[in-house]
């Protein structure tokens, strides 16, 4: 088992405030995406999990989705917190994919093009926990 460096996973905890920078300003950017980035953050789905998520899978009445093309090819079902039922809600359809216009490859170059990413400065990432 290789030994886990604390301080490396110290410097992966995003603090609060930059979450909500990046969340504000991608949906200033595009609407529909800040949703998107809402769905991820408050599931912890992968990004091509969500992106094949269809509303026969999404069950916002009791809070839940079930991801069907997942990377252990085992459907599992997540939980949809009170944020992501916000954002799905207004979106909300009967039938057909929960993001349609989006293939995988749009999505990760607005990850890294995109005017939102101004908001990971560097010491946007904190040790502990933040305000």
């Amino acid at each position: 088992m290789v030994p886990v460096d604390e301080q490396d996973l110290a410097e992966r905890i995003i603090a609060p405030r930059t979450i909500r920078a990046i969340l504000d300003a991608a949906k200033v950017d595009d609407r529909d995406f800040g949703r998107y980035l809402t769905v991820l953050l408050w599931t912890g789905a992968r990004r091509r999990e969500i992106l094949h998520l269809t509303w026969q899978d999404v069950d916002i009445a009791h809070g839940s989705a079930l991801l069907t093309h997942t990377k252990g090819k085992r459907n599992r079902r997540v939980p949809l917190l009170p944020a992501a039922i916000s954002a799905l809600k207004p979106m909300q359809k009967d039938i057909g994919s929960v993001f349609p216009t989006w293939h995988p490859d749009t999505v990760s170059k607005w990850f890294m093009q995109s005017p939102w990413n101004v908001a990971l400065t560097p010491g946007s990432m904190t040790s502990g926990t933040a305000p």
